[in-house]
């Protein structure tokens, strides 16, 4: 198993069950056969779905919410 890049706070939601994640592996079970991931993100306005690639963002007031890379680098600066 690879290194697991995600941060406390996102760990946090999932052992809280407000993020809920998934992944399909390919039939090979080669070293690199996850081939599709994502996640199911639980907010005020309903179940948001955060697909790999995009940005998973932790908002000031503990929000979180899923955005699409192309929108992310017009609208937010990388911290």
């Amino acid at each position: 198993m690879g290194i697991d890049h995600r941060p406390d706070w996102f760990q946090d939601k999932v052992t809280s069950n407000e993020i809920t994640t998934f992944s399909l592996e390919n039939e090979d079970g080669g070293p690199f056969s996850i081939n599709r991931t994502w996640c199911k993100i639980n907010t005020e306005e309903g179940v948001l779905i955060g697909c790999y690639g995009d940005y998973i963002i932790h908002g000031d007031n503990g929000e979180i919410y899923p955005c699409k890379p192309e929108i992310f680098e017009l609208t937010y600066e990388k911290v």
